[in-house]
């Protein structure tokens, strides 16, 4: 991996994603089943809306009243994302600039194609490090 290379090398391609007016109890439990952190959230066309995270709900301490609460009204609206052909780097300083802990990746198209955190340009960095202690 170089820091040049496209986003798309390091991203999630396989994107769990919710509907705005999908309940609290409903993705809870993706949350739980499929350990995740984040969840991307569509309208009904399949557009890209919203991202809601764990600590959303948590912040929130709306869990008190799960039957009355739906995506929409907890997610962050309209989230930046980055295009699968930009660098590495630039998620990288996008990250550091805005604290994000997970950005949508869309194509050309403006279609959702993945999801990178942190913890992904981690992994990759990680596993560059190790392939080149293994060739030298």
């Amino acid at each position: 991996m170089r820091m040049f290379d496209p986003v798309s090398k390091i991203m999630t391609r396989d994107v769990i994603s919710i509907k705005e007016h999908d309940s609290l109890r409903e993705f809870k439990e993706i949350f739980r089943r499929r350990k995740l952190h984040h969840l991307l959230v569509e309208n009904l066309d399949g557009e890209l809306t919203g991202i809601i995270s764990e600590s959303d709900i948590l912040r929130n301490g709306i869990f008190l009243f799960e039957d009355d609460i739906i995506a929409r009204n907890i997610m962050t609206k309209d989230p930046d994302f980055i295009h699968e052909n930009h660098s590495i780097k630039e998620v990288i300083e996008i990250f550091l600039q805005n604290v994000y802990r997970a950005m949508p990746v869309k194509n050309s198209i403006g279609t959702l194609v993945g999801i990178v955190t942190p913890y992904d340009v981690m992994n990759a960095l990680h596993n560059e490090k190790l392939n080149q202690n293994e060739n030298a």
